[in-house]
């Protein structure tokens, strides 16, 4: 062994300790003698050339000249480094290189590492890469024996087709485990998450997030936010939480949580749905929502609640359930089946079922419908309604129509016939044409508003005319039978036709009987 003084570049300090405090210096230089080769505190010199010193009580080692270092599956190079043998820790200065395994290296220009804790600090253009996954930050917190690493600066990492950023991260090498904090940013072909909390699996591409969440799905401009959820990049699966809303072009929808399967594409949404079309002017309201997005179908059951967005005067429909869907047309449909109840302002209804379409404005009531207008009610098998300037304008009634007023708390106008087609002019019932089997019963007042008659009078069709729910004159279309008889000839109930019946007990009287 040859032993000798040298003078090697190392901080002004220490050379004052060095040589003003008679501390004992020996430089030692040799290449895989014993006494190096072996493991000292832990650490195993490969390479270097050494110097050796004491100041205040710590004893140290220079190390230049590509420095090679060996701690258990750990291997350290550098230009140069400072070991403290007595508190057992490293500083390494220049093209700093630490692997760890045959997978995963990390590169900087500095290195402090504590070969007790095995906790290396890594600071100035640090790289982590392990296959298929780089790291890049201006500082790394990486414990050698847990293979956890963690920046508090601002962090890049790249892996197979994801680009990510935050403030800080943690790293788990062994999981394959990325957790992300604050600011984070997640791109890659098909979707970009911003988010304040996110952990990603490197090997299954799965993100989970937490706290305020956007997603922005790039091919259609979807765009998803959230506070808590989970999105697996690879199969295109997802579910989010906590306030979700869901916005497309021309649509939005809001709920408490909702899953999505890619592989059938269709999705579920729960509590506190609220789906908006901007394009049609419709919102609708419930507690289950399902989408099939190959069917271009939309369903909402549980307190389900559709709402026509009219200026000053919506129009409200409850039922079980309602599908929202792309008809034959190219227009929406909206469907409503079991318990239909509709409240506007100047038109309510009831129904087993309905559908209305938004390219024509029809709206068509099926099995025991009953429709009231102002004071008159509308009965038969199906009702069609043909709105104008958001209001019915036309209504079509099929098979047992039947169509009644209210005169006085006992007495009713009534027009009966198998079909009829009723014609509205400013929200009042202006013209009613009778086709088949006509039936009608009208009161007859003078111009005091007093009681004449009434009329009861059958013909095969008719053509009646009204203002203000009052009969103005009838056309009759075939021979008429009946007469006009005096008011108290016959009693309120003799007046009535077959099968009238009054439903007001039915009729909704505000938006919240629709839910009642």
């Amino acid at each position: 062994m040859l032993c000798f003084f040298a003078k090697l570049t190392m901080p002004k300090r220490i050379y004052q300790n060095i040589f003003h405090s008679g501390t004992f210096i020996i430089l030692c230089v040799t290449f895989f003698t014993p006494f190096f080769a072996q493991a000292q505190n832990g650490f195993e010199i490969i390479h270097a050339d050494l110097f050796g010193f004491e100041t205040d009580g710590e004893k140290f080692q220079q190390l230049t000249n590509n420095v090679v270092v060996k701690q258990d599956q750990m291997m350290l190079y550098c230009d140069s480094a400072l070991k403290n043998d007595t508190r057992n820790v490293m500083d390494a200065y220049g093209h700093v290189r630490l692997v760890q395994g045959d997978s995963l290296t990390v590169t900087g220009n500095f290195l402090h590492y504590d070969g007790t804790t095995r906790i290396a600090t890594i600071k100035n253009k640090v790289i982590l890469s392990q296959p298929d996954f780089t790291l890049t930050t201006e500082e790394l917190i990486y414990d050698t024996k847990t293979k956890i690493g963690y920046y508090p600066v601002f962090g890049k990492i790249i892996s197979k087709d994801n680009t990510l950023t935050s403030a800080t991260g943690y790293y788990y090498s062994n999981e394959k485990y990325s957790y992300f904090k604050k600011n984070v940013d997640l791109k890659n072909h098909d979707y970009h998450i911003t988010c304040d909390t996110l952990k990603y699996n490197n090997s299954t591409s799965i993100a989970y997030f937490q706290g305020f969440t956007t997603i922005t799905k790039r091919s259609d401009s979807t765009v998803i936010t959230c506070n808590n959820g989970w999105y697996d990049k690879i199969k295109g699966n997802s579910e989010f939480s906590k306030k979700v809303k869901i916005k497309q072009p021309g649509q939005t929808l809001d709920c408490d949580s909702m899953n999505w399967d890619n592989e059938h594409e269709r999705g579920d949404a729960y509590r506190n749905l609220i789906l908006l079309d901007t394009t049609n002017k419709l919102q609708v309201t419930g507690n289950y929502g399902y989408y099939n997005r190959k069917l271009q179908i939309t369903k909402i059951s549980q307190n389900a609640l559709a709402t026509q967005l009219i200026e000053k005067d919506s129009m409200h429909l409850h039922a079980d359930t309602l599908f929202y869907y792309a008809d034959s047309l190219g227009g929406k449909r909206l469907q409503a089946y079991h318990h239909v109840k509709i409240f506007k302002s100047d038109m309510q209804a009831v129904a087993d079922s309905m559908w209305y379409r938004y390219n024509d404005s029809i709206m068509v009531f099926y099995n025991h419908p009953v429709l009231w207008i102002d004071s008159t009610q509308l009965t038969a098998d199906t009702i069609s309604i043909k709105f104008k300037n958001k209001k019915a304008d036309c209504v079509l009634l099929r098979r047992n129509s039947f169509i009644a007023s209210v005169e006085d708390s006992v007495r009713y106008n009534q027009i009966k016939g198998k079909n009829i087609n009723a014609y509205f002019k400013n929200d009042n019932l202006h013209l009613v044409k009778v086709f088949s089997d006509g039936e009608c019963v009208y009161y007859i007042k003078d111009d005091a508003k007093a009681y004449i008659g009434v009329n009861k009078i059958t013909c095969t069709n008719m053509d009646i005319y009204l203002d203000s729910s009052q009969v103005q004159g009838v056309n009759y279309i075939g021979t008429p039978e009946g007469i006009m008889h005096p008011i108290n000839e016959l009693t309120p109930k003799e007046l009535l036709l077959k099968n009238f019946f009054w439903r007001a007990n039915l009729r909704p009287k505000s938006k919240r009987d629709l839910l009642q």
